[in-house]
Protein backbone atom coordinates (compact mmCIF):
# COMPACT_ATOMS: atom_id res chain seq x y z
CA UNK A 1 0.00 0.00 0.00
CA UNK A 2 1.28 3.48 -0.96
CA UNK A 3 2.06 6.00 1.97
CA UNK A 4 1.46 9.46 0.72
CA UNK A 5 0.71 12.88 1.65
CA UNK A 6 -2.76 14.96 1.21
CA UNK A 7 -0.79 16.97 -1.58
CA UNK A 8 0.02 13.72 -3.08
CA UNK A 9 -3.77 12.46 -2.63
CA UNK A 10 -4.71 15.21 -3.95
CA UNK A 11 -2.57 15.15 -7.33
CA UNK A 12 -3.83 11.19 -7.25
CA UNK A 13 -7.18 12.56 -7.88
CA UNK A 14 -6.62 15.17 -9.71
CA UNK A 15 -4.33 12.44 -12.83
CA UNK A 16 -7.36 10.64 -12.44
CA UNK A 17 -10.29 12.77 -13.13
CA UNK A 18 -8.29 14.16 -16.21
CA UNK A 19 -7.25 10.76 -17.63
CA UNK A 20 -11.42 10.13 -17.71
CA UNK A 21 -12.70 8.77 -14.62
CA UNK A 22 -14.99 11.89 -12.20
CA UNK A 23 -15.02 12.27 -8.72
CA UNK A 24 -18.43 10.96 -8.45
CA UNK A 25 -17.01 7.99 -9.82
CA UNK A 26 -14.26 7.95 -7.45
CA UNK A 27 -16.50 8.14 -4.88
CA UNK A 28 -19.08 5.57 -5.80
CA UNK A 29 -16.27 3.39 -5.88
CA UNK A 30 -15.23 3.87 -2.53
CA UNK A 31 -18.57 3.96 -0.81
CA UNK A 32 -19.27 0.62 -3.16
CA UNK A 33 -16.31 -1.37 -1.69
CA UNK A 34 -16.88 -0.04 1.97
CA UNK A 35 -20.26 -1.37 1.75
CA UNK A 36 -19.06 -4.62 0.33
CA UNK A 37 -16.40 -5.36 3.06
CA UNK A 38 -19.20 -4.20 5.46
CA UNK A 39 -22.11 -6.63 4.28
CA UNK A 40 -19.70 -9.46 4.00
CA UNK A 41 -18.57 -9.57 7.18
CA UNK A 42 -20.85 -12.19 9.92
CA UNK A 43 -20.00 -10.01 12.77
CA UNK A 44 -23.25 -7.60 11.87
CA UNK A 45 -26.29 -9.60 13.37
CA UNK A 46 -28.68 -6.48 13.75
CA UNK A 47 -27.44 -5.25 9.71
CA UNK A 48 -28.20 -1.69 11.25
CA UNK A 49 -25.61 1.12 10.77
CA UNK A 50 -25.18 4.94 11.72
CA UNK A 51 -23.12 7.29 10.05
CA UNK A 52 -21.92 10.87 10.22
CA UNK A 53 -22.05 12.91 7.29
CA UNK A 54 -19.74 15.87 6.66
CA UNK A 55 -20.24 18.13 3.41
CA UNK A 56 -16.76 16.72 1.93
CA UNK A 57 -16.26 14.01 -0.11
CA UNK A 58 -15.77 11.20 2.71
CA UNK A 59 -19.69 12.26 3.58
CA UNK A 60 -20.64 11.59 0.53
CA UNK A 61 -18.57 8.03 0.44
CA UNK A 62 -20.48 7.23 3.51
CA UNK A 63 -23.91 8.19 1.96
CA UNK A 64 -23.11 5.83 -1.12
CA UNK A 65 -22.01 2.82 1.54
CA UNK A 66 -25.52 3.72 3.55
CA UNK A 67 -27.33 3.46 0.12
CA UNK A 68 -25.51 0.28 -1.01
CA UNK A 69 -26.67 -1.20 2.32
CA UNK A 70 -30.20 -0.04 2.21
CA UNK A 71 -30.12 -1.85 -1.05
CA UNK A 72 -28.78 -5.07 0.50
CA UNK A 73 -31.84 -5.04 3.86
CA UNK A 74 -29.80 -3.16 6.11
CA UNK A 75 -31.41 -0.71 8.62
CA UNK A 76 -29.32 2.94 7.22
CA UNK A 77 -29.25 6.04 9.56
CA UNK A 78 -27.50 9.11 7.77
CA UNK A 79 -26.75 12.05 10.45
CA UNK A 80 -25.96 14.91 8.92
CA UNK A 81 -23.24 17.44 10.63
CA UNK A 82 -23.36 20.57 8.00
CA UNK A 83 -25.26 21.15 5.39
CA UNK A 84 -23.97 19.33 2.55
CA UNK A 85 -24.52 21.18 -1.14
CA UNK A 86 -27.96 22.07 -3.01
CA UNK A 87 -28.07 19.65 -5.61
CA UNK A 88 -26.73 16.25 -3.87
CA UNK A 89 -27.78 13.55 -5.80
CA UNK A 90 -26.02 10.93 -3.69
CA UNK A 91 -28.60 12.21 -0.65
CA UNK A 92 -31.31 12.16 -2.97
CA UNK A 93 -30.85 8.34 -4.03
CA UNK A 94 -30.20 7.40 -0.74
CA UNK A 95 -33.55 9.11 0.61
CA UNK A 96 -35.46 7.33 -2.30
CA UNK A 97 -34.43 4.20 -0.37
CA UNK A 98 -36.37 5.48 2.74
CA UNK A 99 -32.71 5.15 4.44
CA UNK A 100 -33.42 7.07 7.86
CA UNK A 101 -32.24 10.55 8.02
CA UNK A 102 -31.69 13.52 10.52
CA UNK A 103 -29.36 16.89 10.63
CA UNK A 104 -27.79 17.88 13.33
CA UNK A 105 -29.87 21.60 13.74
CA UNK A 106 -33.09 19.06 14.68
CA UNK A 107 -30.85 16.84 16.62
CA UNK A 108 -28.44 19.23 18.59
CA UNK A 109 -29.19 17.24 22.17
CA UNK A 110 -28.32 13.45 19.78
CA UNK A 111 -31.44 12.23 21.25
CA UNK A 112 -31.71 10.65 18.34
CA UNK A 113 -28.64 9.86 17.80
CA UNK A 114 -28.18 7.50 21.16
CA UNK A 115 -30.93 5.90 19.86
CA UNK A 116 -29.69 4.60 16.20
CA UNK A 117 -25.97 4.22 17.98
CA UNK A 118 -27.54 2.23 20.79
CA UNK A 119 -29.19 -0.12 18.24
CA UNK A 120 -26.33 -0.04 15.46
CA UNK A 121 -23.76 -2.83 14.96
CA UNK A 122 -21.37 0.14 12.84
CA UNK A 123 -20.98 3.72 13.39
CA UNK A 124 -19.44 4.81 10.19
CA UNK A 125 -17.27 7.89 10.54
CA UNK A 126 -18.43 9.97 7.54
CA UNK A 127 -17.61 13.59 9.07
CA UNK A 128 -13.87 15.00 8.07
CA UNK A 129 -11.23 13.43 5.76
CA UNK A 130 -7.62 14.40 4.63
CA UNK A 131 -8.89 18.29 5.05
CA UNK A 132 -9.25 18.21 8.37
CA UNK A 133 -7.49 21.42 9.94
CA UNK A 134 -6.77 21.73 13.82
CA UNK A 135 -8.38 22.79 16.23
CA UNK A 136 -11.72 20.91 15.87
CA UNK A 137 -15.01 23.64 14.82
CA UNK A 138 -17.05 23.86 17.93
CA UNK A 139 -19.70 22.01 16.21
CA UNK A 140 -17.59 18.56 15.15
CA UNK A 141 -15.66 18.90 18.82
CA UNK A 142 -19.31 18.53 21.17
CA UNK A 143 -20.20 16.42 18.47
CA UNK A 144 -17.18 13.70 18.64
CA UNK A 145 -16.80 14.59 22.84
CA UNK A 146 -20.13 13.28 22.94
CA UNK A 147 -19.65 9.99 20.62
CA UNK A 148 -16.63 9.45 22.79
CA UNK A 149 -18.68 9.20 26.28
CA UNK A 150 -20.85 6.76 24.62
CA UNK A 151 -21.39 2.86 25.39
CA UNK A 152 -19.30 1.41 22.56
CA UNK A 153 -21.76 -1.70 21.48
CA UNK A 154 -20.73 -0.82 17.72
CA UNK A 155 -17.58 -1.12 15.48
CA UNK A 156 -16.82 2.32 14.63
CA UNK A 157 -15.27 2.02 10.76
CA UNK A 158 -13.79 5.57 9.76
CA UNK A 159 -13.62 6.17 5.93
CA UNK A 160 -10.00 7.34 5.10
CA UNK A 161 -9.03 8.18 8.14
CA UNK A 162 -10.52 9.39 11.73
CA UNK A 163 -12.03 12.77 11.91
CA UNK A 164 -10.23 14.82 13.61
CA UNK A 165 -6.88 14.00 12.38
CA UNK A 166 -4.11 16.12 10.59
CA UNK A 167 -3.28 13.37 7.85
CA UNK A 168 -0.04 15.20 7.24
CA UNK A 169 1.26 15.66 11.08
CA UNK A 170 -0.97 12.95 12.67
CA UNK A 171 -1.65 15.32 15.13
CA UNK A 172 -4.98 14.68 16.21
CA UNK A 173 -7.72 16.50 18.38
CA UNK A 174 -8.27 15.73 21.77
CA UNK A 175 -11.72 14.66 20.93
CA UNK A 176 -10.47 12.98 17.68
CA UNK A 177 -12.81 9.63 16.59
CA UNK A 178 -11.39 6.29 17.56
CA UNK A 179 -11.89 4.08 15.04
CA UNK A 180 -11.83 0.08 15.32
CA UNK A 181 -10.92 -0.42 11.32
CA UNK A 182 -9.69 2.44 8.88
CA UNK A 183 -10.68 2.33 5.12
CA UNK A 184 -7.98 3.94 3.83
CA UNK A 185 -9.04 5.04 0.66
CA UNK A 186 -6.47 4.45 -2.55
CA UNK A 187 -3.53 4.99 0.01
CA UNK A 188 -2.23 5.40 3.41
CA UNK A 189 -2.40 8.56 4.72
CA UNK A 190 1.43 9.69 6.16
CA UNK A 191 -0.54 10.77 9.40
CA UNK A 192 -2.45 7.74 9.88
CA UNK A 193 1.01 5.77 10.91
CA UNK A 194 2.72 8.96 12.81
CA UNK A 195 2.48 9.88 16.72
CA UNK A 196 -0.28 9.87 18.11
CA UNK A 197 -2.32 9.38 14.91
CA UNK A 198 -1.98 5.68 14.84
CA UNK A 199 -3.03 5.35 18.19
CA UNK A 200 -6.79 6.15 16.55
CA UNK A 201 -6.60 4.20 13.59
CA UNK A 202 -7.29 0.42 15.02
CA UNK A 203 -6.53 -2.11 12.23
CA UNK A 204 -6.12 -0.22 8.58
CA UNK A 205 -6.95 -1.71 5.69
CA UNK A 206 -7.38 -0.17 1.86
CA UNK A 207 -10.47 0.52 -0.59
CA UNK A 208 -8.78 0.63 -4.44
CA UNK A 209 -10.54 3.07 -6.35
CA UNK A 210 -9.17 0.95 -9.45
CA UNK A 211 -7.24 3.94 -10.73
CA UNK A 212 -5.47 3.24 -13.85
CA UNK A 213 -1.37 2.35 -12.71
CA UNK A 214 0.26 4.49 -15.46
CA UNK A 215 -0.74 7.80 -13.50
CA UNK A 216 2.27 10.36 -13.36
CA UNK A 217 2.35 10.57 -9.33
CA UNK A 218 2.69 6.93 -8.91
CA UNK A 219 6.20 7.40 -10.29
CA UNK A 220 7.20 9.98 -7.73
CA UNK A 221 6.00 8.38 -4.45
CA UNK A 222 8.24 5.69 -3.15
CA UNK A 223 6.63 5.38 0.27
CA UNK A 224 4.87 1.73 0.93
CA UNK A 225 3.55 -0.36 3.51
CA UNK A 226 5.37 -3.65 3.87
CA UNK A 227 2.87 -6.27 2.57
CA UNK A 228 3.40 -10.18 2.74
CA UNK A 229 2.53 -10.16 -1.14
CA UNK A 230 5.58 -7.64 -2.51
CA UNK A 231 7.73 -8.97 0.08
CA UNK A 232 7.48 -13.09 -1.08
CA UNK A 233 9.49 -11.89 -4.33
CA UNK A 234 12.12 -10.72 -2.38
CA UNK A 235 12.89 -13.74 -0.85
CA UNK A 236 16.03 -15.63 -1.60
CA UNK A 237 15.58 -19.26 -3.59
CA UNK A 238 17.10 -21.92 -1.39
CA UNK A 239 19.31 -24.02 -4.85
CA UNK A 240 18.22 -27.56 -3.13
CA UNK A 241 22.28 -28.62 -4.39
CA UNK A 242 23.63 -26.04 -2.33
CA UNK A 243 26.06 -25.74 0.78
CA UNK A 244 26.82 -23.94 3.40
CA UNK A 245 28.82 -21.65 1.26
CA UNK A 246 26.33 -21.08 -0.73
CA UNK A 247 24.03 -19.70 1.94
CA UNK A 248 27.10 -17.81 3.30
CA UNK A 249 28.64 -16.33 6.45
CA UNK A 250 27.45 -13.82 9.10
CA UNK A 251 30.31 -12.53 11.25
CA UNK A 252 29.09 -10.71 14.73
CA UNK A 253 31.39 -8.82 16.58
CA UNK A 254 29.87 -8.38 20.02
CA UNK A 255 29.03 -9.33 23.69
CA UNK A 256 30.71 -7.91 26.44
CA UNK A 257 30.70 -8.90 30.39
CA UNK A 258 27.93 -7.07 30.75
CA UNK A 259 25.90 -8.51 27.75
CA UNK A 260 26.77 -11.79 27.19
CA UNK A 261 23.31 -12.61 25.57
CA UNK A 262 23.25 -9.98 23.19
CA UNK A 263 25.51 -12.07 20.35
CA UNK A 264 24.10 -14.97 20.78
CA UNK A 265 20.39 -14.37 19.93
CA UNK A 266 21.83 -12.67 16.71
CA UNK A 267 23.91 -15.62 15.84
CA UNK A 268 20.52 -17.49 16.57
CA UNK A 269 17.88 -15.49 14.40
CA UNK A 270 20.85 -15.16 11.58
CA UNK A 271 21.12 -18.73 11.66
CA UNK A 272 17.08 -19.23 11.52
CA UNK A 273 17.05 -16.77 8.81
CA UNK A 274 18.63 -18.79 6.71
CA UNK A 275 22.38 -18.39 6.40
CA UNK A 276 25.04 -21.47 6.36
CA UNK A 277 27.76 -19.93 8.95
CA UNK A 278 27.87 -17.67 11.74
CA UNK A 279 31.12 -16.63 12.96
CA UNK A 280 31.35 -15.43 16.45
CA UNK A 281 33.93 -12.34 17.75
CA UNK A 282 33.05 -12.11 21.11
CA UNK A 283 35.30 -12.07 24.51
CA UNK A 284 36.08 -15.06 26.29
CA UNK A 285 33.52 -15.36 28.73
CA UNK A 286 30.91 -14.81 26.25
CA UNK A 287 31.82 -18.15 24.33
CA UNK A 288 32.66 -20.14 27.20
CA UNK A 289 28.80 -19.03 28.90
CA UNK A 290 26.95 -19.13 25.95
CA UNK A 291 28.67 -22.32 23.31
CA UNK A 292 26.27 -24.53 23.94
CA UNK A 293 23.22 -22.37 23.17
CA UNK A 294 24.59 -21.97 19.56
CA UNK A 295 26.50 -24.97 19.06
CA UNK A 296 26.54 -24.61 15.53
CA UNK A 297 28.71 -21.13 15.27
CA UNK A 298 32.07 -20.52 15.30
CA UNK A 299 34.11 -18.82 18.29
CA UNK A 300 37.04 -16.57 17.78
CA UNK A 301 38.08 -14.65 21.24
CA UNK A 302 38.65 -11.23 20.61
CA UNK A 303 40.07 -9.63 23.93
CA UNK A 304 40.31 -6.06 23.30
CA UNK A 305 43.44 -5.83 25.56
CA UNK A 306 45.83 -7.95 23.33
CA UNK A 307 46.60 -6.58 20.37
CA UNK A 308 47.87 -10.06 18.69
CA UNK A 309 44.26 -11.66 19.72
CA UNK A 310 42.81 -8.12 17.90
CA UNK A 311 44.88 -8.80 14.65
CA UNK A 312 43.67 -11.93 14.49
CA UNK A 313 40.30 -10.98 14.56
CA UNK A 314 40.85 -8.62 11.94
CA UNK A 315 42.90 -10.95 9.63
CA UNK A 316 40.03 -13.53 10.15
CA UNK A 317 37.39 -11.05 9.65
CA UNK A 318 38.66 -9.60 6.22
CA UNK A 319 39.39 -13.12 5.30
CA UNK A 320 35.12 -13.59 5.81
CA UNK A 321 34.84 -10.31 3.88
CA UNK A 322 35.90 -12.46 0.46
CA UNK A 323 33.10 -14.30 0.68
CA UNK A 324 29.40 -14.57 0.60
CA UNK A 325 28.50 -12.71 3.96
CA UNK A 326 27.40 -10.00 6.35
CA UNK A 327 28.58 -8.55 9.60
CA UNK A 328 26.62 -7.19 12.35
CA UNK A 329 28.44 -4.76 14.40
CA UNK A 330 27.73 -4.11 17.82
CA UNK A 331 25.07 -6.43 19.96
CA UNK A 332 25.76 -6.55 23.39
CA UNK A 333 29.70 -4.82 22.79
CA UNK A 334 29.60 -2.54 25.23
CA UNK A 335 30.84 1.70 25.23
CA UNK A 336 34.36 2.02 26.29
CA UNK A 337 37.28 3.27 24.87
CA UNK A 338 38.68 0.02 23.98
CA UNK A 339 35.66 -0.89 21.23
CA UNK A 340 36.30 3.01 20.47
CA UNK A 341 39.36 2.23 19.92
CA UNK A 342 38.73 -0.75 18.04
CA UNK A 343 35.49 0.49 15.64
CA UNK A 344 37.62 3.45 14.49
CA UNK A 345 40.52 1.42 13.71
CA UNK A 346 38.22 -1.23 12.01
CA UNK A 347 36.87 0.80 9.43
CA UNK A 348 39.96 3.42 9.16
CA UNK A 349 41.23 0.28 7.66
CA UNK A 350 38.61 -0.01 5.46
CA UNK A 351 39.14 3.60 4.66
CA UNK A 352 42.80 3.00 3.63
CA UNK A 353 41.82 -0.03 1.56
CA UNK A 354 42.69 -2.85 2.99
CA UNK A 355 38.84 -4.62 3.26
CA UNK A 356 36.88 -2.93 0.01
CA UNK A 357 34.29 -0.87 0.26
CA UNK A 358 31.61 -3.34 -1.64
CA UNK A 359 30.45 -4.57 2.14
CA UNK A 360 27.85 -5.95 4.14
CA UNK A 361 27.08 -4.41 6.64
CA UNK A 362 24.62 -3.96 9.91
CA UNK A 363 25.36 -1.77 12.43
CA UNK A 364 23.32 -1.96 16.07
CA UNK A 365 23.11 -1.58 19.31
CA UNK A 366 26.49 -0.39 21.07
CA UNK A 367 27.88 -0.30 17.51
CA UNK A 368 25.56 2.89 17.15
CA UNK A 369 26.54 4.51 20.22
CA UNK A 370 30.23 4.06 19.43
CA UNK A 371 29.93 5.39 15.54
CA UNK A 372 28.56 8.87 17.66
CA UNK A 373 31.78 8.98 19.44
CA UNK A 374 33.40 8.92 16.40
CA UNK A 375 34.09 12.64 14.30
CA UNK A 376 32.62 12.41 10.87
CA UNK A 377 31.37 8.41 11.06
CA UNK A 378 29.16 8.87 8.20
CA UNK A 379 31.74 9.08 6.31
CA UNK A 380 34.30 6.80 7.43
CA UNK A 381 31.14 3.99 7.05
CA UNK A 382 31.00 2.15 3.52
CA UNK A 383 28.08 2.98 1.92
CA UNK A 384 26.91 -0.68 1.82
CA UNK A 385 25.69 -0.11 5.16
CA UNK A 386 22.53 -0.62 6.92
CA UNK A 387 21.51 1.40 10.54
CA UNK A 388 19.33 0.08 12.74
CA UNK A 389 18.98 2.85 15.90
CA UNK A 390 16.35 2.65 17.94
CA UNK A 391 14.74 6.42 19.15
CA UNK A 392 17.39 6.76 21.81
CA UNK A 393 20.17 5.76 19.45
CA UNK A 394 19.12 7.76 16.73
CA UNK A 395 19.43 11.15 18.90
CA UNK A 396 22.87 10.15 19.55
CA UNK A 397 23.85 9.82 15.84
CA UNK A 398 21.78 13.10 14.39
CA UNK A 399 22.07 14.97 17.63
CA UNK A 400 18.05 15.33 17.33
CA UNK A 401 15.78 15.27 20.65
CA UNK A 402 13.97 11.78 21.18
CA UNK A 403 10.74 13.95 20.77
CA UNK A 404 11.77 15.77 17.56
CA UNK A 405 12.88 11.91 16.16
CA UNK A 406 9.00 10.50 17.22
CA UNK A 407 7.10 13.79 16.24
CA UNK A 408 8.64 12.83 12.54
CA UNK A 409 9.59 9.46 12.55
CA UNK A 410 9.55 9.01 8.54
CA UNK A 411 11.12 12.50 7.49
CA UNK A 412 13.50 12.38 9.85
CA UNK A 413 14.57 9.35 8.38
CA UNK A 414 14.25 10.02 4.91
CA UNK A 415 16.27 12.97 5.97
CA UNK A 416 18.72 11.20 7.46
CA UNK A 417 19.16 8.21 5.40
CA UNK A 418 19.95 10.64 2.28
CA UNK A 419 22.08 12.93 4.64
CA UNK A 420 24.17 9.77 5.48
CA UNK A 421 24.10 7.92 2.37
CA UNK A 422 22.88 4.72 4.67
CA UNK A 423 19.96 2.41 4.91
CA UNK A 424 18.36 3.41 7.98
CA UNK A 425 15.99 1.53 10.10
CA UNK A 426 14.63 3.38 12.72
CA UNK A 427 12.89 0.73 15.36
CA UNK A 428 10.16 1.07 17.22
CA UNK A 429 6.07 1.31 16.77
CA UNK A 430 5.56 1.23 12.70
CA UNK A 431 9.07 1.00 12.19
CA UNK A 432 10.71 3.01 9.50
CA UNK A 433 12.84 1.48 6.72
CA UNK A 434 14.49 4.80 4.69
CA UNK A 435 16.99 4.58 1.83
CA UNK A 436 19.25 7.11 0.09
CA UNK A 437 17.90 6.58 -3.14
CA UNK A 438 14.08 7.73 -1.61
CA UNK A 439 12.61 5.07 -1.43
CA UNK A 440 10.64 4.42 2.26
CA UNK A 441 8.77 1.55 3.68
CA UNK A 442 6.70 1.17 7.35
CA UNK A 443 5.61 -1.83 9.03
CA UNK A 444 2.43 -1.52 9.95
CA UNK A 445 2.22 -2.87 13.30
CA UNK A 446 2.64 -1.27 16.63
CA UNK A 447 3.42 -4.17 19.59
CA UNK A 448 4.68 -4.56 22.84
CA UNK A 449 5.38 -8.03 22.72
CA UNK A 450 8.31 -6.66 20.46
CA UNK A 451 9.28 -4.38 23.37
CA UNK A 452 12.37 -6.44 25.33
CA UNK A 453 15.99 -6.68 25.17
CA UNK A 454 17.43 -8.43 22.65
CA UNK A 455 14.81 -7.84 20.48
CA UNK A 456 16.66 -5.38 18.10
CA UNK A 457 19.41 -8.10 18.40
CA UNK A 458 17.19 -10.33 16.83
CA UNK A 459 16.37 -8.18 14.07
CA UNK A 460 19.76 -7.37 12.81
CA UNK A 461 20.73 -11.09 12.71
CA UNK A 462 17.76 -11.46 10.67
CA UNK A 463 18.55 -8.74 8.31
CA UNK A 464 22.22 -9.74 8.14
CA UNK A 465 21.51 -13.55 7.41
CA UNK A 466 19.28 -12.31 4.47
CA UNK A 467 22.18 -10.24 3.33
CA UNK A 468 24.47 -13.43 3.63
CA UNK A 469 22.40 -15.39 1.41
CA UNK A 470 22.79 -12.87 -1.93
CA UNK A 471 19.79 -10.34 -1.35
CA UNK A 472 21.94 -7.88 -2.99
CA UNK A 473 19.71 -4.75 -2.10
CA UNK A 474 20.28 -3.65 1.07
CA UNK A 475 16.67 -1.63 1.58
CA UNK A 476 15.22 -5.06 0.44
CA UNK A 477 17.10 -7.07 3.10
CA UNK A 478 15.92 -4.26 5.51
CA UNK A 479 12.48 -5.17 4.64
CA UNK A 480 12.41 -8.57 4.84
CA UNK A 481 13.83 -8.79 8.13
CA UNK A 482 11.64 -5.89 9.67
CA UNK A 483 8.41 -7.81 8.37
CA UNK A 484 9.89 -11.27 9.49
CA UNK A 485 10.82 -9.50 13.43
CA UNK A 486 7.18 -7.88 13.17
CA UNK A 487 5.73 -11.36 12.53
CA UNK A 488 7.59 -13.47 14.95
CA UNK A 489 6.42 -10.99 17.55
CA UNK A 490 2.22 -11.47 17.50
CA UNK A 491 3.07 -15.30 16.71
CA UNK A 492 5.33 -15.34 19.92
CA UNK A 493 2.23 -13.08 21.51
CA UNK A 494 -0.70 -15.60 20.31
CA UNK A 495 1.10 -19.03 21.02
CA UNK A 496 2.23 -17.61 24.82
CA UNK A 497 -1.24 -16.11 25.16
CA UNK A 498 -0.50 -12.30 26.35
CA UNK A 499 2.59 -9.55 24.91
CA UNK A 500 3.43 -9.38 28.83
CA UNK A 501 5.03 -13.03 28.69
CA UNK A 502 6.84 -12.63 25.77
CA UNK A 503 11.31 -13.13 26.07
CA UNK A 504 14.19 -12.87 23.14
CA UNK A 505 14.31 -16.45 23.17
CA UNK A 506 10.51 -16.53 22.35
CA UNK A 507 10.94 -14.13 19.21
CA UNK A 508 14.03 -16.41 18.25
CA UNK A 509 11.81 -19.23 18.35
CA UNK A 510 8.87 -18.04 16.28
CA UNK A 511 11.27 -17.06 12.99
CA UNK A 512 10.85 -20.53 11.26
CA UNK A 513 6.78 -19.88 11.76
CA UNK A 514 7.20 -16.11 10.20
CA UNK A 515 8.94 -16.96 7.22
CA UNK A 516 6.68 -19.90 6.66
CA UNK A 517 3.65 -17.47 6.74
CA UNK A 518 5.73 -15.02 4.22
CA UNK A 519 5.90 -17.68 1.61
CA UNK A 520 2.63 -19.48 1.79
Amino acid sequence: MRIVTVTEMRQIEKEAFESGISYEQMMRTAGTKIAEKIFCSTIYPNQTITAIIGPGNNGGDALITLTVLRKHGWITNAWIIRERFDQDDLLSEYQKLNGNLRKYQDDQNFILLDQWLNSSDVFLDGALGIGCHLPLANDYSVLFSHIQDLPKNFMTIAVDCPSGMDCNTGDCDKNCIQADLTLCIEALKIGEIQHPGYHFTGHIDRISLDLPENLPVYQTIKRFSLEKETLRNTVPVREIDGNKGTFGTVAIIGGSYQYIGAPILTGMAAYKTGCGLVNMFVPQIVRDISASSISEAIWTIMDLQNQETTNDCLEKIDAIMKKKHAIVIGPGFGHNDLQTVFVKRFFEKMQEGSYGLDQNFVIDADGLNLLASLPNWDIILPQVCILTPHPGEFSRLSKLTIQEIQKNRIQVSEKFALTWNKVIVLKGAFTVIASPDGRTAVMPLATSALAKAGSGDILSGIIAGFLAQGVADQFAAACLGVWIHGKTGILAKDRIGNEYSVTATDIVQSIPESITKLLV
